[in-house]
């Protein structure tokens, strides 16, 4: 109700642009059901790294409560009201509980309250918890339309009163704040309320280590990773509390391990285990208690091939971990692109070794020593952000078996460290501390500029005062 009455009360231009960027953010929200976000997803940089449209709406939830607001603050302003004033409030009051009238009573009519997880119940014979779910669905509008009404009626009543000059500015403030206050507050306990909060002891429980944990836990060696299949191991985080986990959950999951997760990981393909030094497996026991099951096939941390493939593509990169003569230990596939970046398809890995010296989430550090040169495979995760360097010096690496790295090392003792040193984030460092120092600089100045009149003033009075006590006798 404040936004649209801000729309029609507020002159110049804030007002357009507040509207303009409204309904481009509800445009975006829409998804793909418009074409205007199909337009801004192929041609907007980084629009297509956002997790879901609907984040679009950020921008309304900022500029409707700015403008109303605004909108408040001139009308309170106002030292003496026009009929114009009246108009607007009436019409502002008429469109936005018009609007909600409109979508409470006639909301049957124009919505259908299905949602794509309404086809899966039908399909398994719940047709009644469907109608249901459209009958909730239904009343949530109507309710909320109501709600609306009742909230807009409210703070229409209090500026109206204060236009008829029956209601002091010392009092409608604090109405008007108490309205906003628990309409904000009952919104708000709908996502966060008393079930959303556990007693520290229930909480604890939830991270319980469980016998096959602490067996796990036993191992001194802590650089390996385990596979649970006692939860859904993608969808899950709860393993990583104690081991890093080959599943896990993320909003945000890299596509090329998405890729290798369901091509091979989620079919248990053994080489795909093995090479992303898989030591434990966790499963059901017969009693139904997880029980754990050491891989005596993981490869470690890093390991030295005989062999590398080289093939076409990354379809053909995938597609050869499954083969039945893959060995993920003595051959590395490598895509034809990375191809550049090795001198040799065949190495003697006689007398050669490597192993890793220190890992951190930013910094992984390996020793590799050989009579002859050598390629080595790391088990982890192919992401350019990751710079290597051998013996100190920035070094190129391949990917290998689809999400691995790799590298060609020749003969002699030698260290290589992986750290990730993304570029954007020391940009975006920089001109964060830049932003924040112009807004400091800027604050600063503004408090100068206002400060400047009194100090003014108290310096001439002080001169004024000194030269007084200067010409008495």
């Amino acid at each position: 109700f404040l936004f649209v009455f801000a729309l029609l009360y507020v002159q110049g231009p804030l007002k357009w642009w507040a509207l303009i960027l409204t309904v481009i953010s509800f445009l975006l929200a829409f998804g793909y059901h418009t074409p205007f976000f199909r337009m801004a997803f192929e041609t907007l940089p980084f629009f297509n790294k956002f997790r879901t449209p609907s984040m679009a709406l950020v921008i309304a939830q900022l500029i409707f409560p700015f403008l109303g607001l605004y909108g408040l603050h001139i009308f309170l302003s106002q030292k003496k009201f026009e009929a114009k004033d009246r108009q607007k409030l009436l019409m502002a009051f008429g469109i936005t509980g018009g609007l909600a009238l409109v979508a409470g009573l006639a909301g049957s009519y124009v919505y259908s309250y299905e949602a794509e997880s309404d086809k899966q119940l039908s399909e398994q014979g719940l047709n009644f918890l469907v109608d249901a779910l459209r009958k909730d669905r239904a009343d949530m509008l109507r309710t909320d339309a109501v709600r609306s009404i009742l909230f807009s009626a409210a703070a229409f009543y209090l500026l109206w009163r204060f236009f008829k000059q029956q209601i002091e500015f010392k009092w409608l403030v604090p109405a008007l704040a108490a309205i906003i206050l628990v309409d904000e507050w009952s919104v708000s306990r709908r996502y966060l309320n008393e079930e959303n909060f556990v007693d520290p002891s229930e909480y604890d429980k939830s991270f319980s280590m469980t016998a096959a944990d602490m067996e796990i836990l036993r191992d001194p060696d802590p650089n390996f990773r385990v596979y649970n299949l006692t939860r859904d191991p993608f969808n899950d985080a709860m393993t990583s509390y104690y081991h890093k986990h080959i599943g896990g959950y993320h909003a945000a999951k890299l596509i090329r391990y998405q890729d290798l997760i369901e091509e091979h990981i989620s079919k248990g393909t053994p080489q795909v285990i093995n090479m992303l030094n898989t030591r434990y497996i966790i499963q059901k026991g017969s009693n139904g208690q997880p029980q754990v099951r050491r891989n005596p096939g993981a490869l470690g941390n890093a390991w030295i091939v005989k062999n590398i493939k080289i093939v076409k593509n990354a379809d053909e990169e995938i597609g050869m971990l499954g083969k039945e003569d893959f060995s993920p230990s003595e051959t590395a596939i490598l895509d034809q692109k990375f191809s550049k970046l090795i001198t040799s398809t065949n190495y003697n890995t006689a007398q050669s070794s490597v192993a890793q010296t220190f890992f951190s989430p930013n910094k992984i550090s390996y020793s590799v020593s050989s009579p002859e040169k050598v390629f080595v495979v790391f088990s982890e995760i192919f992401y350019p952000e990751w710079n290597c360097y051998l013996d100190g010096k920035l070094t190129p690496y391949a990917r290998v078996n689809y999400v691995l790295r790799g590298l060609e090392v020749s003969p002699g003792n030698h260290t290589i460290e992986f750290k990730i040193e993304p570029k954007a984030y020391f940009i975006g460092n920089k001109i964060a501390y830049a932003g924040s120092a112009l807004l400091l600089l800027f604050v600063f100045s503004i408090a100068g500029i206002h400060l400047r009149p009194y100090w003014q003033q108290t310096s001439e009075l002080q001169k004024n005062s000194s030269s007084k006590k200067n010409r008495q006798p």
